[in-house]
């Protein structure tokens, strides 16, 4: 949220909003005094690290899920498999970044809306309408 606000008041609202990545276009023209200056590589960095750590972690979570529904017993057998479809899936769907673009504009709302808000509120009213309440971590 603040790298949201700090675009917006370095851009303004209708040049952040045209920005095709705004966070790597604040990360242009900062700089930290005289000495610190193209801090645009740490950004990416940093990015980077991340993306590959939700990948990571999103692979993990599908592969014990998938192992849980299918009662195998071990769930590595199903992370390079997985893993090669994620990648022929990303391939086939996202030719470039126009396709990205639209898909981040038109279907994610509604898939947001979906897996973030109404699947943890159905998960919630399953969990009480069993009865099932944990106490503590």
């Amino acid at each position: 949220m603040l790298i949201t606000i700090g675009v917006i008041l370095v851009f303004a609202p209708c040049e952040a909003q045209r920005l095709t990545f705004p966070t790597f276009a604040l990360a242009r023209v900062v700089s930290l005094g005289e000495f610190l200056e193209r801090i645009e590589s740490l950004f990416i960095a940093i990015w980077v690290g991340s993306v590959c750590l939700k990948i990571a972690l999103f692979l993990y979570v599908t592969s014990l899920g998938l192992a849980t529904v299918a009662g195998l017993k071990e769930y590595r057998l199903l992370v390079p498999s997985l893993g090669a479809l994620n990648i022929a899936i990303s391939n086939l769907w996202f030719k470039n970044i126009i396709t990205l673009r639209n898909l981040h504009f038109l279907v994610f709302p509604g898939w947001a809306l979906v897996v973030y808000f109404l699947l943890p509120w159905f998960l919630l009213l399953v969990a009480c309408w069993k009865g099932e309440r944990r106490t503590g971590i």
